[in-house]
């Protein structure tokens, strides 16, 4: 079942973080986990309390830094050029989408810079 397999996972990183002390081992654990939630769900509430319990309280300060992903598509660098778009508090989670005139062939020209190691 996906739900008690990410479950256990979330008590995994804490047991893992408690007993080793790896920070290295813990951030790794939780990639994972964040990884799988890209592609299923974590099926109850009580699951998705421990994943971000797990996730929030070892390891690494993931939301700590300020500093925002840079994205280059094309010639517009975002989030910079697109001033409406709205960052997410703690994650500077943003989206944004282009209607299918304005995409032009340079925008497969895509560049991802992260200037913080966290």
């Amino acid at each position: 079942m996906v739900s008690s397999t990410h479950r256990n996972q979330a008590l995994a990183i804490e047991a893992f973080d408690e007993v080793s002390n790896d920070a290295t081992t813990v951030n790794e654990l939780k990639v994972w986990l964040l990884k799988q939630k890209q592609t299923q769900d974590w099926k109850t509430t009580k699951a998705t309390a421990e994943a971000c319990y797990a996730l929030l309280l070892r390891g690494g300060k993931w939301l700590a830094s300020k500093d925002i992903v840079e994205v280059v598509i094309g010639s517009h660098q975002l989030p910079k050029s697109q001033p409406d778009l709205k960052l997410e508090a703690g994650t500077g989670y943003y989206k944004t989408r282009w209607d299918a005139p304005d995409i032009t062939a340079n925008m497969g020209n895509i560049s991802v810079t992260k200037r913080t190691k966290v």
